[in-house]
């Protein structure tokens, strides 16, 4: 639904129950008139009555290219990967990891997800995707929003499969 500011600005409501968990979720999105930043509110009510763990992120995909370059503020990631049928949770520096630059996302011949660490005591909480002019994409939150994550298909045969399934089959695209 489309909602009215008090400004007479238009604010697109998305709304979702989850079933299993008993949860409500919210997306508020908003583009100013005149502005560069699209704003999103997102919301999450337990609306069960009992405690329950759950998995919060928000996606936007980017073109991946060759020079497309992703940063976030951070020095570390825990990093995710399935190998011989186990899902596997590590550590990885940044920018390097195994010996590539995980900046670039095109370095990977597999699919990964990296959760950048970002520090507990810093107002950094950010990351990018830029193409070789400068040009890109940034998502931002408050603090209240711990990490990062940069979702890879890799440039192998499995992923370059689900990423021409979930796309337009031409362009390739990272998260």
């Amino acid at each position: 639904r489309v909602a009215i500011t008090a400004d007479g600005e238009e604010v697109l409501q998305i709304y979702e129950y989850e079933r299993v968990r008993g949860m409500a979720f919210g997306i508020n999105a908003y583009l100013p008139k005149g502005s560069r930043v699209l704003f999103i509110r997102d919301t999450v009510e337990n609306i069960c009555g009992e405690d329950s763990w759950t998995y919060w992120w928000s996606n936007a995909d980017v073109p991946e290219t060759p020079r497309t370059r992703v940063l976030a503020p951070c020095k570390e990631s825990f990093i995710s990967f399935y190998e011989e049928g186990n899902y596997i949770l590590d550590k990885a520096s940044i920018p390097y990891y195994k010996g590539k630059n995980v900046t670039y996302p095109t370095n990977h011949p597999r699919v990964l997800d990296f959760f950048f660490k970002i520090p507990k005591e810093s107002d950094q909480r950010w990351v990018c995707a830029l193409q070789d002019d400068g040009i890109g994409l940034a998502q931002m939150s408050t603090r209240n929003m711990k990490g990062r994550k940069l979702f890879l298909w890799g440039q192998g045969r499995g992923g370059k499969n689900w990423g021409s399934f979930l796309s337009d089959g031409k362009n390739t695209f990272l998260e």
